[in-house]
């Protein structure tokens, strides 16, 4: 490894550099978004991350941080730094061996690519208080293959054990994890068939059995702390749709539609794909690649396993969803998408020949890294626009209880509805571009916690004091009109807009 990147020194510096210019904005203007109000003034400890079957967050927590609170920028620029890390690692793992060393060229645009896809990374990373937590699982998932990988010759047991654990830990961060060991086992399975490398199918054995062997571990442990202190129920009743839809087989061809669907970038409705061009692109461009490598093939079988390998390269990062019968994925859970378009866009750069064609391959894939560092750059400035909104309403609402003469210390403040921003030209990635004051419908947690990182300590209500703030927002008008604040002897009324039925739901109360 060590002389591994003594070899490759300019691209793995290069590649680092541009990932660095990609989440420049990121890095250089703290944002707080969904779920983040929550988090940052954390001061108790939570048992979340244990009910969501993701026990190694939480023990990563006792380490790093105090009851989960993150530190900005701290966090971010680690999570970026160590998931390059786990890409570099990656890379030796697939392009070190004997008869398949990378070049230069092919190796930057692998690294650079696997390090900066908005749709991927741009949500993930945005979730500061486990970014750090998810790029140590990427990292510890990439070091598991490379001890796999390094250890058909030497067979030695204590490797084998090193690789399960970590792949276990790994797992334990983001279940998600398993599509990524899955995505690496294919593409190194498909990288050493280019290489027409001997062995592939007994190498695959290994890696099934240590990947069967360590989702059996992950889920034993999970279903021993389950046991102990009970569970969210997280995983099964948001994300398997077999019991959803009308029936199984609607939910399989929804499952199987969502490969098609972020594979090549395509909006449903309103669910888009940030910067989905770039991977629909290099999506079609691997297809053409795979066609003409499929023709030059002279025999039957190296065609059938060139089309069974890049076929399972494209689905791989989607395993799971599909034995889970869903298509409700976003980018943050499809960790695997940039490994595997990385690996497609090494093989062409490899493998095409000719030198036109090879330049032409360059000039494109330059083309869509810049869109990429583009669309990074762009969706945490749109998010940094919703969060000044949200910081400049919230301080206006302070602003006016506390004209108005109105104790917020010893009263609860309940917000009626949500405050829609005006329509301006952002595009929502996930959560990033949500504002917390129409989130959810009007969310009064996360509203006051918000409110409370801008140094405003707010009461918690509970359902009586919600209920006579509705029982008084009945002649209220929207807020900021003069009487779109009231105070009671318990309770100031903030009233945004009529309550939805989600807001009753979020907000527990019962709809009259």
């Amino acid at each position: 490894m060590k002389e591994y990147c003594k070899q490759y020194q300019k691209p793995i510096l290069l590649a680092l550099l541009f990932s660095l210019i990609c989440f420049g904005f990121f890095l250089t203007n703290h944002t707080i978004g969904i779920d983040e109000e929550t988090w940052i003034l954390e001061n108790e400890n939570s048992l979340l991350w244990l009910l969501q079957g993701r026990f190694g967050i939480q023990f990563l927590n006792f380490f790093l941080t105090d009851y989960g609170r993150f530190a900005p920028f701290l966090w971010d620029f680690l999570s970026v730094v160590i998931w390059y890390m786990a890409g570099v690692v990656f890379s030796f793992a697939l392009f070190s061996r004997k008869d398949n060393e990378s070049k230069i060229v092919p190796l930057f645009f692998f690294l650079a690519y696997f390090s900066s896809v908005p749709f991927v990374e741009g949500e993930i990373f945005a979730f500061s208080q486990f970014n750090l937590q998810i790029s140590l699982g990427m990292l510890a998932c990439s070091i598991s293959m490379l001890l796999l990988c390094g250890n058909f010759e030497r067979k030695d047991r204590r490797a084998y054990v090193l690789a399960l654990v970590l792949l276990v830990f790994s797992f334990s961060i983001y279940q998600a994890y398993i599509c990524v060991f899955v995505t690496v086992v294919v593409a190194y399975c498909l990288t050493g068939f280019m290489c027409q490398e001997k062995n592939l199918w007994k190498k695959t054995g290994v890696f099934s059995v240590v990947c069967v062997i360590s989702i059996i571990l992950y889920y034993a442990i999970n279903l021993l702390i389950t046991f102990i202190i009970g569970s969210a129920g997280y995983l099964f009743e948001n994300y398997v749709g077999w019991f959803e839809e009308t029936s199984i087989w609607k939910a399989l061809f929804l499952a199987l539609a969502n490969i098609v669907r972020v594979s090549f970038g395509i909006t449903i409705y309103d669910e888009t794909i940030y910067g989905g061009i770039v991977i629909g692109i290099i999506t079609i461009s691997f297809i053409i690649w795979g066609l003409f490598r499929l023709f030059a093939e002279k025999t039957w079988k190296k065609r059938g396993l060139l089309l069974f390998y890049g076929v399972s390269l494209v689905c791989a990062p989607f395993i799971l969803y599909v034995l889970l019968g869903t298509y409700k994925t976003h980018g943050r859970m499809l960790l695997a998408i940039p490994l595997a378009g990385a690996v497609e866009l090494w093989l062409i750069l490899t493998y095409v020949k000719r030198v036109f064609w090879k330049q032409l391959c360059i000039i494109i894939s330059s083309y869509l890294l810049f869109l990429n560092a583009r669309n990074m750059n762009m969706l945490y400035y749109e998010a940094d626009i919703v969060y000044q909104y949200d910081k400049e309403l919230a301080n206006q609402v302070m602003y006016d209880i506390q004209r108005e003469g109105m104790d917020y210390h010893k009263k609860p403040v309940v917000f009626i509805g949500c405050k829609e921003m005006d329509p301006i030209p952002i595009e929502e990635a996930g959560t990033i571009g949500g504002s917390l004051f129409e989130w959810d419908d009007g969310n009064n947690y996360r509203m006051r916690d918000f409110i409370q990182t801008l140094g405003f300590e707010l009461l918690t209500p509970n359902e009586a004091q919600i209920n006579e703030a509705l029982a008084l927002s009945g002649d209220m008008e929207v807020w900021p009109e003069a009487n779109g604040i009231k105070e009671s002897d318990n309770v100031i009324v903030i009233y945004f807009s009529e309550p939805t039925e989600q807001w009753y739901s979020v907000n527990g109360v019962q709809m009259n």
